[in-house]
């Protein structure tokens, strides 16, 4: 993409509060059939307010990378995804017996 070229896909989501942010994104995936567009979602955090979200998303069928500091990694989000990425050392942890996705270029 072009530098300063927008895309016509891109929203911005804003919520105000505690955990607005958070909130705003659970939104998106409990209304906007995220289970039935992708096949791969990647969270971005290692809050605990993911996991339902993840867990369902997993239960769909769906491939669910959670990439998180370590310490701020919840052990349930941890245990909802099928591999997580740790930034400080960027170590990739895959769960035992799920098949990671084909990509196809």
């Amino acid at each position: 993409m072009r530098r300063g070229a927008r895309s016509a896909y891109v929203r911005y989501r804003i919520r105000s509060g505690p955990d607005g942010a958070d909130l705003e994104l659970l939104d998106v995936i409990d209304h906007e059939n995220v289970a039935e567009r992708f096949t791969h979602v990647v969270i971005g955090s290692g809050d605990g307010i993911f996991a339902d979200a993840a867990t369902s998303l997993a239960a769909a069928s769906r491939w669910v990378t959670v990439v998180s500091r370590c310490e701020s990694l919840s052990a349930r989000l941890r245990l909802a995804a099928c591999d997580v990425i740790y930034l400080n050392t960027i170590e990739l942890v895959s769960s035992v017996g799920r098949q990671q996705p084909t990509v196809v270029a």
